[in-house]
């Protein structure tokens, strides 16, 4: 495994078990599995522009959906939730911004409503 997707891989590990159970939105706590599966799928969208290996990070999101107790429809609608989802980013030191959202997402609002409206169909 190369090391960016190593790093990668550890980084989505460690923001699905934050220990912190303090929610970031009034319905969406740090533990929640469809806010974990838009991280994971965020990570994949991105490996995959960037032509990195997906099999690592299909397992991490087949584990999620897996486990999960929401339908399996819920978590398409939120992979392809985050493939379109497009803020308004800048970056200081050119980190490439498909990456960069991947780390901002569960703190903007406008996503997190979109998330809780997939949750309560």
């Amino acid at each position: 495994m190369n090391k960016p997707l190593a790093l990668l891989i550890t980084f989505l590990i460690a923001s699905c078990t934050d220990t912190n159970t303090k929610p970031t939105h009034t319905s969406v706590a740090n533990s929640d599995e469809l806010m974990d599966f838009a991280k994971a799928s965020c990570f994949s969208w991105y490996f995959k522009k960037k032509g990195y290996e997906l099999d690592d990070i299909k397992s991490i999101s087949g584990g999620i959906v897996e486990l999960g107790s929401h339908a399996a429809d819920k978590f398409r609608e939120v992979a392809f939730l985050v493939k379109d989802y497009n803020p308004s980013l800048s970056s200081k030191n050119n980190i490439d911004i498909d990456l960069q959202k991947c780390f901002l997402m569960e703190k903007d609002p406008t996503f997190v409503t979109a998330v809780d409206e997939i949750r309560k169909r």
